[in-house]
């Protein structure tokens, strides 16, 4: 079966490219990333693989351009994969190959459906995530489900380590399924529309912490977006503070969400919706060490 690869973020890709190259029912005929410009911090994994491998390789600035799409007809593809390519398909581009395009997708869908699903799982307390593979069509992450492959969400999982696991088991659900779609016997399962969610890669306001919520909802949330993301945020007396690590408590205590309750040996203690939490790795913007971030707790009444 003759395959155009697409793919951008994360290592998923090129450990997938690689297996498949070694398939003798597998032709890769080219490969398909975003251009070098668009975030230029980003290594590009799967362009790696193409130093060993006399592919071609195009990058272009419109996968839905009239002109990409006239190239990769040219191809003649039986099949396109998308792994972690982070760009919508129009019809035109989705006619191209004979047999559809399959992807990888870094959630259980139709749950979080869209971007950075992995980040929201954690935020959101979820005990489960998993990596599902799917036919694309013209919506977001909403095409026919092949399979799915799921794994816990620890205690001690962050946004990132989670992310890290979930391109494990994408590589082991590709490899383990997508035999059965060069083999042209891959099953097909409707998503129910109305257990979807869809999700985005977070904004600056979307790491900012609701005091409303119970200590332990915070909690996850402060793992989803620790290191290396940006961080969850919170406001004291104007300066920015960022949360890296926090312990929630069951303690019940009269006030506003956001009150400082006093400053442990641990940390800041903060009044939530329900419970309290405890700031055990923090930093205030333009405050380089921790003795005088903890006296401006002391000098404050209360988070925004």
């Amino acid at each position: 079966m003759r395959i155009v690869f697409f793919s951008y973020r994360g290592t998923i890709g090129a450990r997938c490219l690689r297996w498949l190259r070694e398939r003798p029912d597998a032709e890769v005929a080219a490969v398909v990333t975003w251009p070098d410009y668009v975030h230029p911090e980003i290594n590009i994994a799967v362009k790696e693989v193409l130093y060993d491998a006399s592919l071609p390789l195009y990058q272009p600035r419109d996968v839905n351009s009239e002109s990409f799409v006239e190239r990769m007809s040219a191809l003649k593809p039986d099949l396109f994969v998308s792994m972690y390519f982070g760009k919508i398909f129009k019809a035109p581009l989705l006619a191209v190959p004979r047999f559809g395009c399959v992807n990888i997708h870094n959630s259980l869908l139709p749950k979080y459906r869209g971007q950075a699903p992995s980040l929201w799982a954690v935020a959101n307390g979820d005990p489960m995530t998993g990596q599902t593979m799917h036919y694309l069509d013209e919506g977001t992450d909403t095409g026919d489900i092949i399979a799915t492959k799921s794994i816990p969400i620890e205690p001690a999982d962050t946004g990132h380590t989670v992310g890290v696991k979930l391109e494990d088991l994408g590589v082991q659900l590709f490899q383990e399924v997508f035999p059965s779609v060069l083999a042209g016997t891959a099953p097909r399962y409707k998503q129910d529309d109305s257990e979807a969610t869809v999700c985005r890669s977070p904004r600056p306001r979307d790491m900012r912490i609701d005091w409303t919520r119970s200590s332990a909802q915070i909690a996850h949330f402060v793992r989803a977006f620790t290191h290396p993301v940006a961080g969850a945020h919170t406001r004291l007396g104007g300066l920015t503070v960022r949360v890296w690590k926090a312990r929630p408590t069951d303690t019940a205590s009269a006030g506003t969400p956001g009150d400082v309750m006093g400053v442990s040996a641990a940390g800041p203690v903060v009044r939530c919706g329900q419970g309290q939490l405890v700031l055990t790795d923090f930093e205030i913007e333009g405050v380089s060490d921790r003795a005088s971030a903890l006296a401006l707790f002391c000098g404050r009444t209360s988070l925004a």
